[in-house]
Formats: C-alpha cells, structure tokens, sequence
C-alpha cells in the first residue's frame, strides 16, 4: 500500500518553506514553478513516495531547503550563477526519485548471522542501482520539464550534470569518496545527510524501527547513533580531500556545517550528551 500523497496545498507550502532564501528574489516564482513541476511529476508517478523509500514526502523538500540555504550563501559570495541554483534545486528533488529498501548497519547488526551477508550484499548492489536508475529517472524528468514549461529551463550540459551527482550521491554508503572537486556533489552529499540531525529524521529513523518516535529518550539515543556515523563517514576522507570545517566531521561547506551545529545545539538543549 502506497503512502498518501500529499495535497496540491501541501506540496506548494513545503516547497515555499524550502525556497525561503530566495523569497525576495525577483527569480523566486521561476524557481518555484521549477520545483513545483518536478516534484508533481515525480509524486504522480509514486517514486518519491514509493513502500520501500523509507522517507516521508518531507526528506525531500528538507533537502531542497538545506539545499537553497548553501546555494544562497554561494550566490552571495559570487560563487554560484543562478543556473547553479536551479541545478541546486532540481538536484535535491530528484536525488532519491528511484528508492530501494534501506538496509543500515543497524539492521545488519541486529539480524541473525546467516542474515547477515544476504543483508550486507543487498545494501552493495541497492545502492549503485539506487544511483544510476535514479540518474536515468532524473533525466528523463528534465527533459519532460523542459517540455512541459515549454522553454529550455535546463540544457544538455546542465542536465549531465544533474545527473551526474546523482549517480555518484551515496558513495560513501559503499565506501567511496564523493570529490572535493565536484562542490555542488559536496553540498548534495552533505544537505542529504543533514536529514538526519533533524527532528523530523530522527523521528523517521525510530519509526522504521517500530519505536515511539516521541520519546525524547530514544530520540537522543539515535541522534547519538547518527552523529557517530557522521564521525564515521570522515573517515574516508585524508586531509587532502579538504578542507574541512574541523577535525571531527566530514563537512567540507562552512554552511552545511552551520546547519548541523543549529540542529547539534537543539538536541544538546534536550539533553543530548556524548
């Protein structure tokens, strides 16, 4: 049984919630009609919303507002044009558009032992399959966007390389390293993983797992879990992969790493200790 698809009314105020950055921008309803159009196309057809994506409707706009917040500070710092945002955003929304069953480390741990290399295979072959049918989905998307709004919102060049950090976003799941010289596959790889410092993702994270997302308990138990596996993914990486924001964490972009001390703050505000 499919997951509800959200109303028209509450597509457009995620997506509003998301774009806030650029609310006064004179670009801003060009850009929310972009998001709009992909993410209709994308829910109609049931693939971001699919059983076995594992994510509320909600991963993706949270990803597409992280998102809009580093491409904000790029263009502002002259670093970013504005068709690097528009990438930006259609990179976000169709990142995850074809979804596998999620195996974590967690599952694996807990499953018996005979389980425990079918799961560890499943999870080697989900991913890539997971990257390069969602680059091709991806595609297809842009082009019907530029069909459906009639005008050519991204070119051949720009849709290449949409797609290419599609096919290479959850590397690191199989150990390998997303490159410092792509920074718009950073600021994908980074705002992804931002999910999980959010309340909304961890309270996704305990109800995959059957527990009651509101005990605050068990939120800062998976918080603690989430964080070390941010710990975990810089290990990868050596210093030359960098710069890095600081020693602990694999965040290369100054705002990523703001947004994740915000939400670092909330939950040490709730009680989190480590």
């Amino acid at each position: 049984m499919s997951l509800p698809q959200p109303t028209d009314q509450k597509r457009h105020t995620l997506i509003t919630d998301a774009l806030k950055p650029f609310e006064n921008d004179s670009r801003f309803d060009k850009l929310f009609e972009i998001c709009d159009c992909l993410f209709e196309m994308a829910l109609n057809e049931d693939q971001l919303l699919h059983d076995d994506a594992d994510n509320p409707v909600e991963h993706h706009t949270t990803v597409l507002a992280h998102m809009m917040e580093i491409a904000k500070t790029e263009l502002d710092k002259g670093r970013f044009n504005w068709g690097q945002v528009k990438q930006a955003a259609a990179i976000a929304i169709l990142h995850d558009i074809c979804p596998v069953r999620k195996i974590t480390e967690d599952m694996i741990k807990s499953a018996l032992p005979e389980q425990k290399d079918k799961l560890r295979k499943e999870r080697e072959s989900s991913v890539p399959l997971h990257m390069s049918n969602g680059a091709n989905m991806a595609r297809e998307k842009l082009l019907a966007l530029n069909q459906k709004l009639n005008e050519l919102i991204f070119d051949d060049e720009e849709i290449d390389s949409i797609c290419d950090i599609i096919l290479i976003h959850d590397n690191p799941k199989i150990k390998v390293k997303i490159p410092t010289e792509n920074p718009m596959a950073v600021m994908l790889r980074e705002a992804d993983r931002l999910w999980m410092a959010t309340l909304m993702g961890v309270r996704a994270d305990l109800e995959r797992k059957h527990i009651c997302p509101d005990n605050l308990e068990k939120q800062l138990e998976q918080v603690k879990k989430n964080i070390k596996r941010f710990e975990e993914e810089r290990k990868l990486y050596s210093e030359k992969d960098g710069p890095f924001c600081d020693g602990r964490f694999f965040f290369r972009n100054p705002t990523a790493k703001k947004i994740f001390s915000r939400w670092y703050d909330y939950w040490k505000e709730r009680g989190l200790s480590e």
